[in-house]
C-alpha cells in the first residue's frame, strides 16, 4: 500500500524511431548531488543499452521513488523521461541519447500522528506493537507500508475477509511532518467452509485433504492458505493447481477451491 500517493508522470518524449539509440548518460535535474549519484548507479545497467522510454519509467517508478520514500521525501515525484540526442562527446556512444528526468524532491517529513477510526477487532495498543514507528522518526515510506500491511494481515489472519483500509496523509509543512487518518471498515469475520477440488487425481486430492488443518467452522486464516500453498506446491514436484477463495457473505464462511 503506497500510503504517499506519489506518482510518476507517465508521458514520455521520444526523440525518434527507427535506428536503436544507446542510453550514453542518465541524469536528474533537482536531485540533489548525493542523492543523484545513487540514482545514476542504479541506471549504470542501462547505459550503452538501446533506450526504451517505458522501462525508464518503470524503473523510477519501481526503483528510484522508493530511495526517496524511505528517506521521508514522501511527496518527491519524477517529471517526464525526456531523451536528447548526444553531442558526441561520448566517442564510445555513437548516435546515443541522453536521458533525464526533472526531479521535485519536497520536503523531508518526520512521522507525525496516526488516528484510527472503525478498528474494534484490533486494540490500539495491538496496532501499535505491529506498526513498529513512533512519533517523531523520519517518515520513512517504507516501513510505513510495511506497518500498514503488518495490520492488514493481523486482520486477515483473524477472518476479516472484506477488510477495507483507507489511508489519508495529511502534510503539516509548517511543522514538517506527516499525519495519518485511516478509517478502517473490519466487515464481519469469516469461518471456514469447505475445501473443494476439481480435476485432481486420487492422489492429488488424498494429499491436499490429508494436510489440510484449518478445521470447518474454524475463523478463516488467509495467512494459512498462503503457507499451505507454498508448502504444497513450491517444489514444483507435481501438477500446481490454480487455488481460489470463494467467500459467501450470507452465511459467512470461506470455502477454498483448488483447480487443476
Amino acid at each position: 500500500m503506497d500510503a504517499s500517493g506519489s506518482r510518476i508522470q507517465k508521458q514520455l518524449v521520444f526523440v525518434s524511431t527507427g535506428a536503436p539509440m544507446p542510453v550514453c548518460k542518465v541524469s536528474f535535474p533537482g536531485a540533489s548531488a548525493a542523492l543523484e549519484k545513487q540514482m545514476q548507479a542504479e541506471f549504470k545497467p542501462f547505459l550503452n543499452l538501446e533506450y526504451s522510454g517505458q522501462q525508464f519509467a518503470q524503473h523510477i517508478e519501481n526503483t528510484l521513488l522508493p530511495i526517496y520514500r524511505r528517506r521521508g521525501y514522501l511527496q518527491a515525484k519524477f517529471g517526464d523521461v525526456s531523451a536528447q540526442p548526444d553531442a558526441g562527446a561520448n566517442k564510445k556512444c555513437k548516435g546515443g541519447v541522453n536521458v533525464s528526468a526533472q526531479v521535485a524532491e519536497g520536503a523531508v517529513y518526520k512521522l507525525g500522528k496516526f488516528e484510527w477510526v472503525g478498528n474494534q477487532a484490533l486494540e490500539m495498543e495491538t496496532i501499535q506493537d505491529l506498526f513498529r514507528m513512533k512519533a517523531g522518526v523520519t517518515a520513512d515510506g517504507a516501513k510505513i507500508d510495511k506497518g500498514l500491511n503488518a495490520i492488514k494481515t493481523a486482520y486477515l489472519k483473524q477472518g476479516y475477509l472484506d477488510l477495507k483500509m483507507t489511508v489519508e496523509t495529511n502534510f503539516d509543512e509548517t511543522a514538517g511532518v506527516a499525519n495519518y487518518h485511516i478509517v478502517v471498515e473490519e466487515g464481519k469475520p469469516y469461518q471456514m467452509g469447505e475445501v473443494l477440488i476439481k480435476n485432481a487425481s486420487g492422489d492429488e486430492e488424498k494429499r491436499i485433504r490429508g494436510k489440510w488443518q484449518m478445521a470447518q467452522g474454524a475463523v478463516f486464516n488467509v495467512e494459512y492458505v498462503k503457507g499451505f500453498i507454498k508448502k504444497m506446491f513450491d517444489d514444483r514436484s507435481g501438477r500446481t493447481p490454480r487455488v481460489r477463495l470463494q467467500p459467501d457473505r450470507a452465511k459467512q464462511i470461506a470455502n477454498v477451491l483448488f483447480t487443476f
